[in-house]
């Protein structure tokens, strides 16, 4: 005590008299004290830069509190203080009689009111929950639901489970009480624990069911679910906490135990070992079990995490962990920072409002991945109307199935290997230059613009390596050209200040511009170019996202999606609505182009029924399968086995009846033959079967399938509507349904990632021999049109659609 009143304690009477240095946290001392006297704190401040080491200390985490919950008052460097009423009920019971407790607590140690501190603070709080002796994993007070009575009771010493033999005569204790027919005392934060270190143990000590009554063993089970579903368990800030830190203790009202004891347990559940020794215990006491899963999945996370040498990006955590709950939305994605991979080019700004924090992450991670899989999911799904269309609400639920898909989009490459390049700028006042209306951009603040240039560079090295190794005059630039490079060059200068290689590499491809010059712009233009532009007046992030996308054609059918794959009359009547449906279409589009043999909706093919079959049924796998190497595309090897599944597995049904459907539906067609060899086979190898069906619960569940105006078949959000647009985006790897916004041109809301047949691979994907960037869209085709270049037509017939596209 002394020590820490000589060293480190401060004269100043307020929680927080001056501002925190670079290098500085603060700790709290918790003064010595009885259960019934006042909570006192004394803040003070260390650094990693004096010369006197810290103490050491404890890290506490907690759930804050349920809002609107009253307040509990601690004195705080000898003020009053305010904090939730679960925080005053720990550091009460983390009181020592007569030592003070060193800790750090976020509620205390952050000046919750700077938002520049909570900033700077945030950022380091991996490497204070890391550096911690222990972390303290408060659960709650008590189990009794009587709120506050807690405070008015001393709960007695902590009763402290090791998670060794040293516990045996602790559990023998409360084996004795619970068997006697005179205990009346209720179920209290020990019994729960002593239940968790019977369970740990060996199987010897798993005989007490039958020794206690079985309405006292029902409130032991009942008091163990009330803890495995308090509030910390559901709290986003705890994933960081449990998994960085060294060494977990579990705090539950006066007991104590260390997490790698209820680790085991659960592990020792899921492996069926706890569960097989419980025979003589209701299955409705054995079902709170089931909740440890919450315990086993956090901690298999915690060993993962410490056992890779490459850390998570923060994608694949905000996937995994965004359902958590947390009382400032922004923290869904500053909590995980500590957890991603230390490259992070932006630290956590509280002045930033939850929509700016949404978009600049998400433009950091389509730069970081150099593709637009962010995008993926409902991403129509959010809790507010002022985020744009294309970036997830990260506070709204992500949906389980949409998860499971992630791993799905990896297969696919609609885009043709092309990477992403965001160009972010804020336009402040426009300036006329000699060829064309410009504006002034300036950087982002808390915007890194390095990626976007060094990927921009790239593209342009890649696009003069191509030129230079061309001996044809025809295969250079056009003359004209030169001039829209030389005010490009300007543009560039101003956002990035002296480059001297981006210099370079414009002066040689105004070299390449000649006279006889008629490259074509897909082959010059950047289409990995995505930019950003926005103007934060009102202190909002919102803007658009300007991409050049190839359209993939216009949805003309949507049909009713299939919720959940459990039903298996619901598949089996939605999956035969759908063909039957798409058979129907096929047929009346082939009867009115039947003299046109070149139509082949199904890359290649003219209409043919056996083909729709194969088609129809890689569509509802999106093109995939399950195996025990995870999910894989479709091989040759499996065009024989598809037709005969989606009969046999998916529908059940009778060859017989199968036959005379189709003699029915196709009556007047008097010169096919239908002839369908597959409806009397059957899958040899049952584990193909289902290793079929698997991708097919994964692929259509909440997903609607759909046919576009030209003849392709695919699955996409539950949202998507007729007339909706198809689009192959720059870095996606799948494709993009987007909605046209009603009298603005061009500009787009985003509806979701869809699988189409026949596009998922690069067959309609971007040029992708790199070039230079149009962020203004001043190589825009149709400006080629009306202007050409050096008198030269520039665009030919043929050419691929590629527009340039707004998605606000």
């Amino acid at each position: 005590m002394e020590e820490l009143r000589r060293n480190y304690f401060t004269r100043a009477r307020e929680p927080y008299p001056t501002d925190l240095l670079v290098n500085e946290t603060r700790l709290v001392a918790l003064l010595p004290g009885k259960w019934n006297d006042d909570v006192r704190c004394e803040l003070f401040r260390v650094s990693s830069e004096r010369p006197i080491k810290h103490p050491p200390y404890q890290a506490l985490s907690y759930a804050w509190g349920a809002p609107g919950h009253r307040a509990s008052h601690i004195q705080l460097n000898g003020c009053e203080f305010a904090v939730t009423m679960n925080l005053g009920t720990a550091l009460r019971l983390l009181r020592d009689n007569e030592e003070p407790v060193v800790l750090w607590v976020d509620a205390l140690c952050i000046n919750q009111q700077n938002d520049a501190e909570r900033s700077s603070q945030v950022a380091k709080m991996r490497g204070i929950y890391k550096t911690a002796d222990q972390v303290i994993i408060f659960l709650g007070d008590d189990l009794s639901p009587r709120a506050g009575k807690s405070f008015r009771r001393d709960p007695g010493p902590c009763v402290r489970f090791t998670g060794h033999d040293s516990d045996e005569d602790l559990i023998r204790q409360y084996m004795r009480k619970w068997s006697s027919s005179l205990t009346t005392e209720q179920i209290s934060a020990p019994d729960v624990f002593c239940l968790i270190a019977i369970l740990s143990r060996k199987i010897s000590c798993l005989k007490f069911p039958q020794e206690i009554p079985e309405s006292r063993l029902g409130a032991i089970f009942e008091a163990l679910r009330i803890m495995l579903t308090t509030r910390w368990w559901d709290r986003i800030w705890v994933v960081q906490e449990a998994v960085v830190a060294e060494h977990m203790v579990v705090r539950y009202g006066n007991a104590s135990m260390p997490w790698k004891m209820l680790a085991t347990v659960a592990i020792r559940y899921h492996g069926g070992v706890v569960s097989n020794l419980l025979d003589s215990v209701s299955s409705d006491d054995t079902k709170v079990l089931r909740l440890l899963s919450r315990v086993r999945d956090l901690d298999h996370f915690r060993q993962t995490w410490r056992a890779q040498s490459q850390k998570l990006d923060l994608l694949a955590l905000l996937r995994q962990f965004c359902n958590r709950n947390s009382s400032d939305s922004r923290d869904k994605i500053f909590a995980l920072l500590g957890l991603c991979d230390q490259s992070q080019t932006l630290n956590p700004d509280y002045s930033w409002n939850e929509v700016t924090v949404y978009v600049k992450y998400l433009i950091q991670m389509i730069q970081q991945k150099e593709s637009l899989s962010p995008l993926n999911g409902d991403i129509g799904r959010k809790n507010r109307r002022d985020i744009p269309s294309w970036v997830p609400d990260w506070n709204a639920t992500f949906d389980e199935s949409d998860r499971g898909r992630q791993s799905l989009a990896e297969l696919y490459d609609a885009c043709g290997g092309v990477a992403s390049t965001v160009l972010v700028f804020r336009v402040q006042r426009e300036v006329r230059s000699d060829y064309l209306d410009s504006k002034i951009p300036l950087v982002w603040e808390g915007w890194d613009p390095d990626k976007a240039s060094s990927q921009i560079k790239k593209g342009m090295a890649r696009l003069l390596e191509s030129l230079e190794s061309e001996s044809q005059p025809e295969a250079y630039l056009p003359e004209d050209l030169q001039y829209w490079l030389k005010d490009y060059m300007r543009f560039f200068q101003s956002m990035n200040g002296d480059d001297n290689d981006l210099d370079a590499i414009f002066n040689k491809l105004i070299a390449f511009c000649h006279p006889q010059g008629q490259r074509h712009p897909t082959r010059f233009v950047n289409h990995s170019l995505l930019t950003f532009e926005y103007d934060n007046q009102n202190g909002c992030a919102d803007g658009s996202l300007v991409a050049r996308g190839r359209f993939l054609g216009t949805v003309s059918k949507v049909f009713e999606p299939l919720y959940s794959c459990n039903d298996t009359k619901a598949v089996l009547n939605g999956t035969k609505h759908w063909f039957f449906a798409t058979e129907r279409w096929f047929a009346t589009e082939w009867f009115a182009r039947r003299l046109q043999l070149e139509w082949s909706p199904f890359d290649g093919n003219r209409y043919d029924l056996s083909n729709l079959w194969t088609v129809f049924a890689e569509t509802l796998l999106s093109s995939a399968k399950l195996t025990e190497n995870g999910l894989e595309r479709l091989g040759i090897q499996d065009n024989a086995h598809l037709a005969t599944w989606l009969w046999r597995v998916v529908w059940k049904a009778d060859p017989a009846q199968q036959t005379y459907h189709f003699q029915k539906m196709y009556h007047r067609l008097k010169d096919i033959l239908l002839q369908m060899p597959f409806l009397d086979t059957e899958i040899s190898d049952p584990r193909v079967a289902e290793s079929y069906s698997a991708a097919m619960r994964l692929s259509i569940t909440k997903r609607a399938f759909f046919i576009t105006n030209n003849g392709r078949i695919g699955l996409g959000p539950i949202s998507m509507q007729e007339s909706d647009e198809i689009y192959v985006l720059p870095g996606g790897k799948m494709p993009f349904v987007l909605r046209r916004i009603p009298h603005q041109n061009a500009a787009f809301s985003l509806v979701g990632e869809c699988y189409l047949h026949g596009c998922m691979d690069g067959q309609v994907g971007l040029p992708s021999e790199g070039g230079i960037p149009d962020h203004r869209n001043y190589f825009q085709y149709w400006h080629r049109r009306l202007y050409g270049l050096g008198g030269s037509r520039v665009l030919e017939d043929g050419e691929p659609d590629i527009r340039l596209i707004s998605i606000i």
